[in-house]
């Protein structure tokens, strides 16, 4: 009786090493270049290696063989295992935590997509989230797959809309994602008014911030309230550009041109000062810009002949930025008018 148990164990253990090795011989039939081991594949190998040198026992002499020969495949296979288990506790040993790990890896789905494989790029990616749920490259590759693969931008916005609450105001992430959207809906929709208000979504999440101040200069051009034309008549362009900051008072490009048409048509320099010391008041102006705008309005008063107010003008840039190219510039002016009035 103990010998039609052992028989019957035997036949069943070689049943199962014949369905294990039948589904891993199809699953790598099916693969593609690119495709890694997922865990299934992995667990199935590992108990068709343990099976196989249990089943092997039987085989006599040869045994030695098919465990010795099986026990260096297993090793082989699961070798990544290992290393990451012992990586992930040394590094919990020196860092104070378990799995450093934050983000879901993408390089699969990249090649299914590469190769056209949107829903299984797609299924992989998902894989990844159901790990990292709040990864940023994941959700927006996932609506980037949406979006430029499949044409379902209404997909790819409601990706986006569900990711926004979840990421960090003091991050580029929100412009990212909604710079992306805009990007699509005028690409793919050519809706510029579903455009603008995904822009103004980054001014509504991210307020008084470079992010807000870069995306008002592209709202600007996006919806302009009047194109200034510095061809037109004077008083039209004025107009024109009065009207454009009336909508868009942060568009540095329209308030540049009013202060210099309000110098160089109107010979009006306290207005033309007044409009560029708007624009050096904004927040999170560039250093280039600022010293670009001190740099014209030293220009003008030179001009009208007020050397100490120039002379102001250049030191406030050297105040203002230290120890930069824009500082050093300001001092060769002055320099050289020094060497002028010394003449």
């Amino acid at each position: 009786m103990k010998r039609v148990a052992e028989i019957a164990l035997l036949i069943l253990i070689w049943l199962a090493i014949a369905a294990i090795g039948t589904w891993l011989f199809n699953r790598w039939r099916k693969r593609t270049i690119g495709d890694s081991i997922g865990p299934r594949e992995k667990l199935a190998i590992t108990g068709l290696l343990v099976l196989v040198p249990w089943a092997g026992l039987s085989l006599g002499s040869f045994a030695v063989f098919v465990i010795n020969l099986c026990a260096l495949i297993l090793l082989m296979t699961c070798t990544d295992f290992i290393f990451g288990f012992i990586s992930t506790q040394f590094l919990g040993m020196t860092h104070g935590g378990g799995d450093q790990t934050s983000c879901g890896h993408y390089s699969l789905a990249q090649g299914k997509r590469a190769r056209g494989q949107t829903a299984a790029a797609i299924e992989e990616v998902q894989a990844q989230l159901a790990q990292f749920p709040k990864d940023f490259e994941g959700r927006m590759l996932l609506a980037t797959i949406h979006a430029e693969d499949r044409r379902d931008l209404a997909a790819a916005q409601e990706i986006i809309h569900d990711l926004l609450p979840q990421l960090d105001r003091r991050t580029n992430n929100i412009a990212i994602a909604l710079n992306t959207l805009a990007d699509w809906q005028m690409k793919y929709a050519k809706d510029n008014a579903a455009a603008a208000a995904s822009l103004r979504g980054i001014i509504d999440h991210c307020p008084d911030s470079l992010a807000a101040l870069r995306t008002a200069q592209r709202l600007a051009r996006l919806e302009p309230a009047a194109d200034p034309d510095e061809n037109a008549d004077t008083g039209v362009f004025l107009s024109d550009c009065l009207k454009q900051l009336a909508r868009h008072p942060l568009d540095n490009v329209t308030r540049e041109q009013l202060a210099r048409a309000y110098y160089e048509r109107h010979h009006n320099l306290e207005a033309a000062q007044a409009e560029l010391e708007k624009l050096i008041a904004t927040p999170h102006q560039g250093a280039k810009d600022i010293a670009r705008w001190l740099q014209r309005l030293a220009e003008w008063q030179s001009r009208e002949g007020d050397i100490e107010a120039s002379r102001a003008t250049l030191e406030r840039i050297k105040s203002l930025f230290p120890n930069t190219a824009q500082a050093d510039e300001a001092q060769l002016q002055l320099t050289r008018r020094g060497h002028r009035e010394r003449a």
